[in-house]
């Protein structure tokens, strides 16, 4: 895969945990359209809502990168990969409903694009 292709996906990657962070703030009116658990604090979820958007900006700040940093980049890659599986044990354990699980396919699929330029690129 080609680095400029590696570069178009972090940006929408950042947009897709850009969106998910708003979703994750407003659990309580935006996460019933993506049936989500009730939120237990509003703390978590702001915290938690913190630390996607975070991520979305690492997306784009390596976007912007001469050089694409591997490490962060490996790091991104089984972060988003983790979240998959998280998702997939909660909904195969009922704690989610499939349409909460299927927005992870975004990150295996982003997960999986961030694995296949690390393994194929010669930077």
């Amino acid at each position: 895969m080609e680095t400029k292709a590696l570069r178009v996906s972090l940006y929408i990657g950042a947009l897709f945990n850009f969106f998910a962070a708003v979703i994750l703030a407003f659990a309580t009116t935006l996460g019933k359209v993506f049936e989500l658990p009730d939120p237990g604090s509003m703390f978590y979820n702001y915290l938690l809502s913190f630390i996607v958007a975070t991520f979305g900006v690492v997306y784009v700040w390596l976007a912007l990168q001469k050089v694409i940093n591997r490490p962060l980049l490996t790091l991104s890659a089984i972060g988003k990969f983790g979240i998959f599986l998280i998702s997939l044990f909660c909904w195969t354990n009922d704690t989610i409903s499939f349409r909460a699980f299927s927005v992870s396919v975004g990150d295996l699929i982003f997960s999986c694009i961030f694995f296949w330029w690390l393994f194929s690129a010669k930077e």
